[in-house]
């Protein structure tokens, strides 16, 4: 993985590259930092090695393979092994899926840009795990979102892709997607099964929608899509964790599995 210095220089080419104000990044940082205040990382860390730790985890993206092979993984396959011997993880959007079919993640990564109904609804009701992620575009969703979670008493973690201020964490990556990935990586798990992380340029049904006004940033997603792929090829060849995914990507450190392969994994 990498150290949070090499991490700071892959953002300052991102923001050249994105154009992103840095300062409204830290504004948002420091703005999350002091709502979480109260948090006790520590705690929160034991919580998520519980979760993490020596587990396979499933890794929920929002591409648009992910109900080709979920379905399947989460109405059957799961039901064939410990429940505590897995953990579920969801991107962002991917949450509203979780709901749908009535299963909650053990974790939901998210910039708030996905169903923010299901992710207070897993926050508040089923002691998922939300990493919510600050930055510049977010701020007025993180007023919103964030003190329901903490009303409810929801385990939540703060994360920055700036320089962390505590309790802040800074896990490296910077779509949901690829920052989910090194989340996870950071607890040492068995083996991570990506579903749905895609990295085409067809946008998946429970990613977020482009309106009229926001096609024209059709350019800068897949300009975002792009760097996910450079970080999560980056990740994957930096752990010893081995990683797998259901989507037709290739990616080098990651190996392809088709869907009869899943509960095979997960014995």
């Amino acid at each position: 993985m990498f150290t949070i210095n090499e991490w700071l220089s892959i953002y300052e080419e991102i923001v050249k590259l994105l154009n992103i104000d840095k300062k409204s990044d830290i504004e948002a940082t420091y703005l999350l930092a002091n709502m979480l205040k109260n948090i006790d990382l520590e705690k929160m860390h034991t919580i998520i090695k519980n979760k993490f730790a020596g587990k396979n985890i499933l890794l929920f993206a929002a591409g648009p393979t992910l109900t080709i092979h979920a379905d399947k993984i989460l109405r059957y396959f799961i039901k064939s092994v410990p429940r505590d011997s897995i953990a579920l993880v969801a991107v962002d959007g991917v949450a509203k899926y979780f709901r749908e079919i009535g299963i909650a993640p053990d974790a939901i990564v998210t910039d708030l840009d996905g169903d923010i109904d299901s992710i207070l609804y897993y926050g508040e009701r089923h002691n998922t795990i939300v990493f919510v992620h600050a930055h510049g575009d977010n701020m007025d969703k993180l007023k919103k979102v964030v003190p329901k979670l903490l009303k409810a008493g929801a385990y939540i973690v703060g994360t920055t892709q700036v320089k962390p201020v505590k309790p802040l964490m800074n896990y490296t990556g910077f779509t949901d997607g690829d920052r989910a990935l090194s989340t996870v990586l950071y607890y040492n798990p068995k083996r991570v099964i990506m579903v749905g992380m895609d990295f085409g340029y067809k946008i998946g049904k429970y990613s977020k929608p482009l309106n009229r006004r926001q096609r024209v940033d059709l350019e800068k997603k897949i300009i975002k899509l792009q760097i996910a792929y450079k970080l999560v090829n980056e990740f994957s060849c930096r752990t010893k964790t081995p990683i797998y995914t259901l989507s037709p990507s290739t990616l080098n450190c990651v190996i392809n599995i088709n869907l009869n392969e899943v509960p095979i994994l997960l014995k």
